[in-house]
């Protein structure tokens, strides 16, 4: 085979490998953090905020799996106080895998989620609530198993 040959198949292979990276970069999902990332990061002093009023309950949250349960356990001063939020599950990996719910506290301020309809795998999971006229947020990275 002359170099001439040589030449001419290593530029068809370059070309198609060049080809199939093109086509693999086209069928990679790419999710954003938000959808509405703009108008969050305009928002994001309230959310400082939230995290400040949080701060100075001097009281640590605690949020852990226990069994077939994630438990939230709000400060012991909220406890018993009426509560209105969402806790939400952001799976990082992929963004249909994100789960809302309620935040629904018994009297002691704890709240059980069951992790029936979550994936195993690493989820960002964030607090948003009002309690006592006051708006309350925590955030915590979980592995869910």
């Amino acid at each position: 085979m002359s170099w001439g040959t040589k030449i001419v198949i290593a530029f068809i292979g370059f070309i198609g490998f060049i080809g199939y990276m093109v086509v693999q970069t086209f069928q990679v999902n790419i999710d954003l953090e938000a959808d509405d990332y703009y108008q969050q990061e305009l928002s994001y002093q309230d959310q400082i905020d939230k995290k400040n009023n949080l701060a100075a309950l001097g009281e640590p949250m605690a949020l852990k799996q226990v069994g077939e349960a994630v438990q939230v356990q709000l400060p012991s001063s909220l406890a018993g106080v009426p509560v209105q939020g969402t806790v939400f599950f952001k799976r990082p990996q992929d963004k249909t895998f994100d789960r809302t719910y309620t935040l629904e506290p018994n009297a002691q301020g704890l709240v059980s989620i069951p992790t029936s309809d979550l994936l195993t795998g690493q989820y960002k999971v964030q607090l948003d609530w009002t309690a006592s006229g006051k708006a309350y947020y925590f955030e915590q990275s979980l592995f869910v198993q």
